[in-house]
């Protein structure tokens, strides 16, 4: 069997086959046998059997390195990501294939770094130096046990070219071992590595039991080796030195150090001049082209790029894909492993000057291995490939994307890719005018700003204190984030020209800059017609006018009024939530305010459309109040997603579907009447409770079973088809059937998705992606994987949907908690949901509950239902949520048995979840406590709640089933066994004093 065009054979040089035992084949391995022997060795060097699953990114580490790999942070977050739970033996022969070996050579490079005088060897003093205060912070014991493997003669140098020969034959010696056990042990020779068994033609079809995963620690020597072992030590230290090894020539790349570079020329020549308002601006400095100088040293022998086997198929050579694999990583710049077309056109600017458009790119996707519509490493490599083939071998364009990027004639790395820029403020006129530039697009400046103002040094620029600079250092640029606190304007000069040992490639002076639109001073206000806009109408209208934020007014479902609930909601200027990283700024500066003024003399006529101005004694004159209708904006922009007609034939036809709508006194009434009766047609009795009352009429406007039960009542009647209820806000929804027919909302928002080309808009945008938060049932992930469509899943909070939608990434979420929403706005959308479900009917023909029930037979069902234990006493629930915790997280809980009702369940995993922002990095923890079982059932507890009584206690249960005799079964008899488990684990009852939940979903 061939080898695929980048993968190991064998581990660097480990390509010695053992004897042949007498069970064993008699003829030669092939390549692929050998790289499965390989394989193996590696693999039961840190498990006992090949049966076992990777459970922790610590195992995979091991794993890495005793296949000769060195895998950095980067790369084991690149295969384990937080949706990971386990990888097997045929996920970690794929990961090997991926990741080339460390080389005698890599090590040799990475040591020399330190080499001052060239001759071999480190002194001491700087080994310490290094190794202690850099990277992982080696321990001076650690340091000292590689010193002493290494330095024989005791003259105070550490020999680091004997250190990477010990440590290379170390590595093979350890793989060796493992081979020759595999050789003698007749038990271990007849493992099963995934789909691959060696030396039987047949699956030995002797029941193996499944050994429970272990935890394998860094530090448990134990478990691949003899404790005490000088191999497995000399591995975990010289994994510490290379960590911190390449910290330090990282962060050392600007060090003037031992480095002959030139002074700048100074000549006052700027790449750009402009006016800058007060604000913060991004100065982008991706699409310069600048690069930071490094010793050049002579070269004598050229590279060779590419070769032709003896077919005359030409190939890419090992040597350069290893370096066009260091300029993925570069260019790379949000560290997903994939290119996206931005990313890529950053690598186009640099070594062509040019920009590939979304026409080439669609027939770059077509022809070249791609991931959710980014460029992989290996389609990288392809796509260099056909760059020689295009000139029959000729690697002249090559060489141009290599000299572009820093390499010379040897593959060395003689110009890095960071920046270095001066920045220069005076004051101006306000008759200057900006040059216009084309800015970068949102989703990078997002990344970079974010990392400068959050990682990067402040300092105020000299003689104007209210200049402020944030300069961040990273691997990959040197970046600047400009605020200006002052009243006036100032022009701001960016000059490469005067940046210390930063030159220009292709002469591009020209940086993107933009000014933030969250810095922008308000001017004007925009109210919604008698102070009312439901939640999605204000994110249609942030969104519409452009506007760099708004207020909401708010306790959701929670009553107003002096005894009521008072809440203020920001939402950013792309229509969704406020992240974390601005209410946490928000909540600080608040802390500050030592006094507000108030302008009681102000009287403005919510009821008249239309602008009215006043003059403030402010900055603006005048100062510009909108009111704007508050359901026209979110219509037109309902009309532009949905098929209205085919929508009014449905509703108003002769053989009209019968609807009843449950607006609850909540905000939505004006948009059901006007939307679903005035325009669709629908009867005008067909939407009931419209008027928005400040108490919503007494009742509790949260659209569940138990509080709109109401509507459920009416529904039994059989008189309605379809029915729906709305909570205050009018962005949360619940969906009813004939006879009262319940939709569960996890089932809902997978109805959507199996059902989404009903609906016009998607078939103009296409489908990115679908998402959920963590507690909602798996439904949605059953649709995803058949439709091959990327799925997320994220905390509880329409916000964490927001940056997925900024990033192109997704396209339909939803949340059990009845809220369900895509990316024509940045809030769930109750109403959307209403109509999205009506373009499936008007489509299908056939009823709520029979294409529910025709959906469960496709993808199975999952059952779910969540239990609420509302206004608890908060010290109480939060005991009970440690408690359970600490008892969660005792090592002896994974792998335990739970019955209740003849059921056994087995723990698979126990965590509090936690979530990274695939997006911009960012970490959300505590996010909830899971139990998932082996049968992939799952039990979760959150404390949550918008109340100001008490604690809400909510436990979900979530359990799949493809058993079609099942599939119609009533939920609460189905998950009656994780229930009576969820309930003795954690205690509710005792800790709580509640015999049943406030509220059942």
């Amino acid at each position: 069997m061939a080898i695929s065009p980048g993968s190991d054979a064998s581990f660097s040089s480990q390509k010695s086959t053992p004897s042949e035992s007498p069970q064993t084949k008699k003829f030669p391995r092939t390549e692929e046998e050998i790289f499965y022997m390989n394989c193996r060795a590696a693999y039961l060097t840190v498990f006992k059997s090949s049966l076992e699953n990777i459970v922790s990114k610590d195992q995979l580490y091991l794993a890495l390195q005793h296949a000769g790999r060195n895998p950095s942070q980067k790369t084991i977050n690149k295969y384990w990501t937080p949706q990971t739970a386990k990888l097997n033996f045929d996920d970690f022969c794929i990961i090997l294939r991926k990741e080339k070996p460390t080389s005698k050579v890599e090590l040799l490079k990475s040591f020399k770094q330190l080499d001052i005088n060239d001759d071999g060897c480190i002194l001491h003093a700087d080994l310490y130096k290094f190794l202690t205060k850099r990277g992982e912070k080696m321990t001076r014991e650690e340091v000292n046990a590689i010193i002493n493997l290494v330095d024989v003669n005791a003259d105070g140098k550490f020999d680091y070219i004997k250190f990477c020969k010990l440590y290379m034959t170390t590595n093979e010696q350890c793989l060796k071992t493992t081979l020759e056990k595999l050789e003698v042990d007749s038990k271990l020779r007849r493992h099963q590595f995934g789909n691959h068994i060696e030396g039987f033609s047949e699956r030995d079809p002797s029941p193996v039991r499944k050994p429970s995963p272990s935890i394998i620690r860094k530090t448990d020597q134990k478990t691949f080796s003899n404790k005490g072992d000088s191999r497995s030590s000399l591995l975990s230290a010289t994994r510490k030195f290379k960590a911190s090894l390449s910290f330090t020539i990282t962060m050392g790349v600007n060090s003037n150090q031992n480095s002959k570079l030139k002074e700048p020329n100074l000549i006052k020549v700027f790449g750009w001049t402009g006016e800058l308002g007060p604000g913060i601006y991004w100065l982008i400095p991706s699409t310069t082209g600048c690069r930071l100088r490094k010793e050049i040293k002579p070269v004598t022998d050229e590279a060779q790029l590419v070769y032709r086997d003896e077919t005359g198929e030409l190939f890419l050579t090992k040597e350069f894909r290893s370096t066009l694999s260091d300029i993925f990583e570069v260019i790379d710049l949000d560290g997903n492993g994939l290119l996206s077309l931005e990313e890529y056109n950053f690598f186009e600017l640099r070594t062509s000057g040019e920009k590939c458009d979304e026409e080439a790119w669609a027939v770059c996707r077509e022809n070249f291995d791609t991931k959710k519509n980014e460029l992989t490493r290996q389609g990288f490599m392809d796509l260099n490939l056909m760059e020689a083939n295009d000139r029959e071998g000729d690697p002249c364009d090559l060489w141009v994307t290599l000299h572009s990027m820093g390499y010379n004639k040897a593959l060395e790395l003689t110009e890095a890719c960071p920046f270095v820029i001066d920045i220069y403020a005076e004051k101006c006129k306000p008759k200057i005018k900006a040059v216009h530039m084309e800015a970068c697009s949102g989703q990078l400046e997002k990344a970079i700003c974010k990392s400068v103002l959050s990682k990067g040094d402040a300092k105020v620029m000299d003689g104007y204190e209210n200049i402020i600079v944030h300069t961040y250092n990273c691997d990959t640029w040197i970046t600047s984030v400009v605020e200006n606190k002052s009243d006036e304007k100032v022009i701001i000069h960016i000059n490469n020209e005067l940046s210390k040992n930063c030159i220009n490639n292709r002469g591009l002076n020209i940086f993107a800059v933009e000014v933030a639109p969250n810095s922008t001073m308000i001017g004007r206000l925009v109210i919604g017609q008698n102070g009312i806009l439901s939640t999605p109408a204000v994110s249609c209208i942030i969104r519409k006018i452009k506007a760099i934020g708004g207020i909401i007014l708010t306790a959701s479902h929670n009553p107003g009024g002096p005894n009521g609930d008072f809440g203020i909601k920001f939402n950013i200027s792309n229509g969704g939530p406020a992240p974390e990283a601005i209410t946490d700024k928000i909540f600080q500066i608040s802390k500050t305010i030592e006094e507000y003024a108030i302008c009681p003399d102000l009287k403005v006529d919510l009821g008249l459309l239309g602008k009215q101005q006043f003059d403030l004694e402010n900055k603006f004159k005048p100062f510009t109040v909108e009111i704007v209708d508050s359901v026209e904006a979110y219509a037109t922009m309902l009309r532009n997603i949905f098929d209205f007609s085919a929508l009014k034939e449905l509703l108003s036809g002769p053989n009209r579907l019968k609807i009843r709508i449950d607006a609850m006194h909540g905000v939505v009434g004006p948009y059901v009447k006007k939307i679903l009766c005035e325009e669709l047609g629908a009867p005008a009795n067909s939407a009931v409770n419209c008027v928005p009352l400040e108490d919503f009429g007494g009742h509790h406007p949260d659209p569940n079973l138990t509080y709109a039960a109401d509507l459920v009542e009416t529904m039994k009647s059989g008189e309605h088809d379809f029915g729906a209820a709305f909570d205050g806000d009018g962005d949360r929804n619940m969906i009813l059937g004939k006879h009262g027919f319940f939709v569960n909302p996890s089932d809902s928002v997978a109805v959507i998705a199996a059902n989404i080309f009903s609906i016009p808009y998607f078939q103009q945008t296409g489908v990115r992606g679908f998402a959920r938060s963590m507690p909602t049932s798996g439904a949605l992930d059953r649709v995803a994987n058949a439709t091959k469509i990327a799925l997320y899943e994220t905390p509880t909070g329409w916000k964490f949907f927001g940056n997925l939608m900024d990033a192109s990434k997704l396209s339909l979420c939803g949340e059990e908690s009845f809220g369900t929403g895509s990316d024509h706005i940045r809030e769930k959308d109750g109403l959307w949901a209403v109509l999205a479900w009506l373009s499936i009917l008007a489509t299908r023909k056939q009823s709520v509950e029979d294409i529910l029930k025709d959906h469960w037979q496709k993808y199975g069902r999952n059952f779910f239902t969540r239990y609420d234990y509302e206004e608890v006493e908060a010290e109480g629930a939060n005991k009970m949520m440690k408690d359970l915790e600490a008892l969660m997280f005792d090592r002896s809980f994974v792998g335990k048995q739970f019955s209740a009702n003849d059921k056994v369940y087995t723990v698979e995993k126990a965590d509090n979840f936690e979530y990274s922002d695939p997006v911009d990095g960012s970490i959300s923890r505590n996010q909830g406590l899971r139990l998932i079982f082996t049968d992939g059932s799952r039990i979760i507890f959150r404390l949550s709640g918008t109340g100001s009584a008490g604690a809400t206690i909510r436990l979900y249960i979530d359990s799949y089933e493809k058993d079609v005799a099942k599939i119609n079964q009533d939920p609460q008899v189905m998950l009656a066994p994780l229930i009576s488990i969820a309930l003795k684990v954690s205690q509710l009852q005792e800790r709580t004093g509640r015999t049943a939940p406030t509220v059942i979903t």
